[in-house]
């Protein structure tokens, strides 16, 4: 199996970037690449519970995994390294990828200030 790849995809929630992966949304989706055709779950720090799973386009390998157990988040931020396995058709899993550390900040992103 071929190592996975992803980040944590920019939502209109979100108070950052895909480039800090941070956000104000506890289930924000995941974008990466995966063998074609192979079932991907994400898992957050160590966990053996996977917090959302999704199936690889058949010819590209991309998935988008929107998160179904909430990240844990604060007004401070928290830290939170999500990872991948996947499962080939053969029925192969792969050890998990390295993690992507993503920071969940719950406070409310500013209003946008609109002139009168």
């Amino acid at each position: 199996t071929k190592a996975l790849n992803g980040h944590c995809e920019h939502h209109t929630t979100d108070n950052g970037t895909d480039a800090h992966n941070t956000t104000n949304a506890t289930t924000p989706t995941f974008t990466g690449t995966a063998n074609p055709g192979a079932t991907v779950m994400l898992y957050n720090n160590g966990s053996t519970t996977p917090i959302g799973t999704g199936v690889a386009d058949g010819i590209t390998g991309i998935y988008t995994i929107k998160v179904t157990t909430p990240l844990n988040g604060s007004a401070t931020g928290t830290l939170n390294n999500i990872t991948a396995k996947q499962t080939e058709a053969a029925g192969n899993q792969s050890a998990a990828s390295t993690a992507l550390s993503v920071t969940v900040d719950s406070t409310a992103a500013a209003p946008a200030w609109v002139p009168e």
